[in-house]
């Protein structure tokens, strides 16, 4: 006859449980192939007082559907944060800054119609811009066009369209995009999420 049979289960320590910013900042282009970060703007009652540069931050549960999560200021002795450049996307503007290479992420708005580019002569001098022409939406093609024109050794865009089967610059605008940037050995890279109204979307580099 056997005696009592027991099964030991390892303890699970909750406490040291990753954040979702850890989650973010082990690996970006992972992390938002089941996250979408919303970055509220001016208008909002929840919106904090976002401006474009080099900002302090960590992401909060946004508790409004699968992996979506809100981009705060974290507070000034606040363990849970990490550094990033942050574009800011004020309605109708091109919204344009210098990227600097003093931080290792870049973050912008999760995009809905809106457009964004990065060029210049390398990848560690480059202008980034998140267009945002609402009140206009011809002007995204004439943006693109002015800047494709000017022969920038990098050019990295994303561009707003219906098409059902975009190309490699393109997102369908009605699905959504989140854009996020790392700084690697050569410089920056960018990777975007398509159809970030899905719970699950494939991350490929720009």
């Amino acid at each position: 006859m056997h005696g009592p049979f027991f099964i030991t289960l390892n303890k699970f320590d909750w406490k040291n449980m990753p954040t979702i910013s850890e989650d973010f900042v082990a690996c970006p282009p992972r992390f938002i192939m089941t996250h979408t970060i919303l970055v509220l703007i001016g208008g909002n009652p929840l919106a904090p007082n976002f401006q474009t540069g080099t900002g302090r931050f960590f992401l909060e549960d946004a508790n409004t559907g699968p992996g979506t999560c809100f981009l705060r200021n974290a507070p000034f002795l606040s363990l849970d944060r990490f550094d990033a450049f942050l574009l800011f996307a004020g309605p109708n503007g091109n919204n344009t800054a210098a990227l600097p290479n003093n931080v290792g992420l870049f973050l912008t708005s999760d995009m809905h119609g809106c457009q964004f580019m990065a060029y210049g002569p390398d990848r560690n001098n480059l202008t980034v811009e998140h267009n945002n022409f609402i009140g206009d939406p011809t002007q995204y093609a004439t943006r693109y066009a002015t800047i494709q024109a000017q022969n920038h050794a990098v050019f990295i865009a994303l561009r707003p369209v219906q098409n059902a089967q975009p190309a490699a610059n393109e997102y369908n605008f009605q699905l959504g995009a989140n854009v996020i940037g790392m700084r690697k050995a050569d410089g920056w890279h960018f990777f975007v999420r398509i159809a970030t109204t899905e719970a699950y979307g494939g991350t490929r580099e720009l």
